[in-house]
């Protein structure tokens, strides 16, 4: 039996597939599984709903990728980007190329938008990415910006460490 891997708008009426692919992979209380987070995630987001990337075999998810729009800035450019989030194979499907699959169907999609994917790779997911020669890149650094009306004397903080975002939280107290 083929797989079949396909894109799509997420429309919240598919909920219970994806509860259906998460259900055996997280807690039974995890955010994954709560019908508000999926909205406010994929429907309500204001750059636009997510895409999401299914394969399915016989109308049954083996995969997932949800691919969150979001608006970039870079000095004076404003790109959008989709950020690859909720990304899950099944386990016994797993060495099967589907999330392989999933990969070069968002490769395919944001070329059409000419957009960027964006997000995070970790140790499952790593050898996939670089077989669809996704380009790596430092990690982005964080900077936390104060509207100038707090603090006219300050533009942002340069912030290295979560700890130091106390910091920035005290000077609206100040």
């Amino acid at each position: 039996m083929s797989i079949n891997c396909s894109i799509s708008t997420f429309d919240i009426s598919r909920f219970n597939a994806l509860t259906a692919l998460f259900s055996e992979n997280v807690a039974p209380n995890d955010r994954l599984l709560s019908r508000t987070y999926s909205e406010w995630l994929c429907v309500n987001n204001p750059f636009g709903p997510a895409k999401i990337i299914t394969a399915a075999q016989d109308g049954s998810w083996l995969g997932f990728i949800a691919l969150v729009r979001v608006c970039l800035g870079r000095q004076k450019e404003v790109r959008i980007g989709y950020f690859v989030d909720n990304v899950l194979v099944q386990r016994k499907q797993r060495g099967n190329n589907i999330f392989g699959m999933m990969i070069q169907k968002a490769i395919e999609y944001v070329k059409t938008e000419r957009a960027m994917l964006v997000g995070h790779q970790n140790s499952l997911a790593y050898r996939a990415w670089q077989r669809a020669e996704m380009q790596f890149q430092r990690p982005l650094k964080p900077y936390v910006f104060i509207p100038a009306f707090f603090r006219p004397n300050v533009d942002f903080y340069d912030v290295t460490n979560a700890s130091q975002i106390g910091t920035f939280m005290d000077t609206f107290s100040e």
